[in-house]
């Protein structure tokens, strides 16, 4: 079987105040991490390719250096299907391809060679990451699904496809780093990457999710998350200051959150040392 591995990195990271991607997590760039384990995977599985299909010049490089083929989404504010369209063009040929988003760092190479397996074997249509109940990032689709990938619009990426045809995919759980001292750690650290642009209100992403379905540790990162885009100096922006980046985030200015998450915030917005960091 003849697969593609597209990596997904154009997202604005509009939430995040800043290129998500570039996020340092121990000592290498989120999208590096992801891109490292894509390509353990397909030196491990035949008739695999890999491509990354982004905006970013420094993610452009590295594939370079890594001689990965790159592909240039130049309308990223079309969302992630325009994406993925344009990683599928480039590899029409295949039997199967398998998508991936590029903040997934503690995705496991043997996870993507796992659901590749579970593809082949299974003869379905398409094939997910489960996770909680839910179906997320990797997920394959065979080649009869490509037209249909084609013509899906917006921020959802295959979601539509799978809503489509549920007795077509076959699911796998997630399997994270084995070892006991850090389960419960990596087992929040992921609902937090995967979860922390989520809104209480379901008008986040990248799953919709509302009120109390969104992890907590998601929901208190995403706060603190706004709190710290609306603090910080961008090359785009001023800073904004304590107090007015508290009434915005209260006001719902940022999105909606929990009662029990922002009276936590505004408790701990009055602590004294706080408030003097931030002013500094």
């Amino acid at each position: 079987m003849k697969i593609a591995f597209v990596m997904l990195a154009a997202g604005n990271s509009r939430r995040f105040g800043s290129n998500k991607l570039l996020y340092e997590i121990e000592g290498k760039p989120m999208y590096l991490l992801t891109l490292e384990k894509l390509k353990k995977a397909s030196e491990k599985i035949p008739e695999s390719e890999i491509i990354v299909v982004t905006q970013y010049e420094e993610i452009v490089k590295k594939a370079g250096e890594m001689k990965i083929p790159v592909f240039i989404n130049p309308r990223p504010e079309d969302g992630i299907s325009l994406s993925m369209q344009i990683g599928l063009m480039s590899v029409r040929d295949t039997d199967a391809c398998l998508f991936t988003v590029s903040d997934q760092p503690w995705l496991e190479a043997d996870t993507v060679v796992a659901l590749t397996e579970l593809f082949e074997n299974e003869k379905k249509g398409m094939a997910c990451i489960r996770w909680n109940g839910k179906t997320g990032n990797p997920c394959i689709f065979g080649q009869k699904y490509y037209e249909e990938l084609m013509e899906i619009s917006g921020d959802k990426g295959g979601k539509k496809i799978i809503k489509k045809h549920p007795e077509d995919g076959a699911n796998m759980a997630l399997k994270l780093p084995k070892c006991n001292s850090t389960k419960k750690l990596v087992h929040y650290a992921y609902n937090i990457c995967l979860y922390h642009h989520e809104r209480y209100d379901g008008h986040g992403y990248p799953k919709g999710l509302k009120s109390d379905d969104i992890p907590l540790e998601a929901q208190v990162v995403g706060l603190a998350d706004a709190y710290d885009a609306l603090i910080s100096e961008r090359p785009y922006k001023r800073k904004t200051n304590h107090g007015e980046a508290v009434r915005m985030i209260v006001n719902g200015e940022c999105g909606s959150f929990s009662a029990k998450v922002i009276l936590s915030f505004i408790i701990a917005s009055m602590n004294k040392t706080w408030i003097e960091k931030v002013s500094k």
